[in-house]
């Protein structure tokens, strides 16, 4: 499993969905948290000049959407829960859907 690193501001905000991801998968990683002080010093390293940001295995990535997508993938935590168990078996019974779904992953 790669090392993950979240970072944020000091604040629930939009990486509040990551850390209770990683929480109900039983997944470490570090929430490192920054001031408003802080921030600026940081903000140039970031991939597009904001936060949420995703660091898995020292690569930066950015955009809460992805990361959520990513980490429900990575963290395997879609299956646990019936209502998307049962959403994706009804994309996945529409076969031009599901043959769509296909190239995108």
């Amino acid at each position: 499993m790669p090392a993950f690193r979240l970072h944020y501001f000091d604040s629930r905000g939009r990486a509040e969905i990551a850390r209770l991801m990683f929480n109900a998968a039983g997944q470490e990683f570090d929430d490192v948290r920054y001031s408003k002080e802080e921030w600026p010093a940081f903000k140039p390293k970031t991939p597009l000049g904001q936060l949420p940001v995703l660091e898995v295995d020292g690569k930066l990535y950015a955009e809460s959407g992805a990361i959520f997508n990513y980490l429900a993938r990575e963290l395997d935590i879609l299956e646990p829960f019936p209502l998307l168990r049962a959403n994706r078996k009804t994309v996945e019974s529409n076969s031009r859907l599901a043959a769509y779904l296909k190239t995108r992953k």
